[in-house]
């Protein structure tokens, strides 16, 4: 899929809007410009007990735009894709919705973990903090194994820019590690500088490591992810490199039916 130069705001506005009113327990912790520009999906966050109703508003939203097919995904542990493709345009637009979020393994938060450390853009738009984002991003993106730095993930993602934009933010959102909070915390602030504290990230790695112990069924349950994402059409899909739409879109519609709701217009 090529990258547009478009402002897709308007689009995504009145659904995200909605969303923001119907739940006070969803928000987008990521991504949301990207999606804007036309060059990513939408991240958010919200409970099990919420993606009924997300669904349904996506669903709503997908056929007032004209978009055909659409569908959703729940083939992730945590995690709900919901997929809708213009077939004027040939372009996917994707919300993804996180019921909880890992790091090596370990529940890095969940969205009652989120609550306090999200607000509302001018847009009126619930999401997370700017600095709150970057850290996040700062670990998932930016991070190797090891407590290395992930140059690459840092620049894709902006990471940088997040964390010096909004260093209240990023103060706050260490509350997510616990005990390695002020390790979080130093390890963000000595990137934002241009540094890089391989102790630091030694920590907090070592934190979710140790807190993955707790969670052994997560690791398992991640696995499993993988071997599914080789085989569902959806998720092969979305993790293209190019997240193009597949040429024989009959066919592909086919393949998702066989394993997921598809909604068509009309129908």
């Amino acid at each position: 899929m090529s990258v547009q130069t478009v402002d897709l705001s308007t689009l995504w506005l009145p659904l995200l809007s909605e969303l923001t009113q119907s739940s006070s327990r969803w928000g987008i912790w990521k991504n949301i410009d990207a999606a804007f520009r036309g060059s990513g999906d939408v991240d958010s966050t919200a409970p099990t007990e919420d993606w009924q109703m997300i669904e349904a508003a996506f669903v709503r939203w997908a056929r007032a735009n004209g978009f055909d097919p659409v569908t959703a995904c729940r083939h992730v542990s945590g995690v709900l894709f919901l997929v809708a493709i213009d077939p004027r345009t040939r372009v996917m637009h994707e919300l993804d919705v996180n019921a909880r979020k890992f790091f090596r393994a370990w529940t890095m938060f969940r969205p009652d973990d989120l609550s306090s450390l999200m607000e509302m853009d001018p847009r009126g738009v619930r999401r997370v903090r700017t600095g709150t984002e970057g850290l996040i991003q700062l670990m998932q993106n930016g991070t190797k194994w090891g407590g290395r730095m992930h140059q690459e993930g840092l620049s894709v993602k902006q990471v940088i820019p997040k964390l010096n934009a909004d260093p209240v933010g990023v103060a706050e959102g260490a509350s997510m590690f616990g005990p390695a909070r002020a390790a979080a915390a130093t390890a963000a602030r000595d990137a934002a500088f241009g540094g890089w504290n391989r102790s630091a990230m030694l920590a907090v790695e070592a934190r979710a490591v140790l807190g993955s112990f707790v969670e052994p069924h997560i690791a398992l349950k991640r696995v499993w992810s993988r071997r599914v994402k080789a085989r569902c059409p959806v998720l092969q899909t979305i993790f293209r490199d190019d997240r193009s739409v597949p040429a024989d879109l009959d066919a592909w519609i086919q393949s998702v039916a066989s394993s997921h709701p598809v909604y068509r217009l009309g129908g």
